[in-house]
């Protein structure tokens, strides 16, 4: 997979399109992988996914108009969240929220954050009782 690049997006999926194999069209005829790393999609009701888009430049352009063109919103994802461990008291609260597992305490029971994972969905945020995370971007 040389020379590709790889794109973090949210897309927006109205109700009208959710029954159409947009992420198989995506793979097959654009010639682009997708890592699906958080989706509700669900019958006649709107709904998104977070994925990985990852090919060549022009080959992920062309993958986003086919996208806009069925009726796809996207927005990038160039946020990240950071940890303020001075004010972090390592409860946990957020871990236990943290679905993909970027969040996790360690033997010592120390916060430990694998940013590789995390799909930003800010349910980490929403959980800590002292405020210690912040998504910047």
């Amino acid at each position: 997979m040389g020379g590709n690049i790889k794109e973090r997006v949210f897309l927006l999926f109205p109700k009208k399109v959710v029954n159409y194999p947009i992420t198989a069209m995506l793979i097959k005829e654009k010639n682009v992988f997708v890592n699906i790393l958080k989706a509700e999609i669900m019958p006649n009701e709107d709904g998104y996914m977070i994925v990985d888009i990852e090919g060549k430049i022009k080959d992920i352009e062309e993958a986003k108009k086919f996208l806009k063109e069925k009726g796809v919103s996207i927005f990038p994802i160039s946020q990240k969240i950071i940890i303020n461990e001075k004010e972090c008291i390592n409860c946990g609260s957020c871990t236990g929220v943290c679905i993909p597992g970027a969040l996790f305490l360690n033997k010592k029971f120390k916060l430990e954050f694998k940013p590789e994972k995390c799909i930003l969905c800010s349910m980490c945020k929403e959980a800590c009782p002292v405020g210690a995370i912040e998504i910047i971007g």
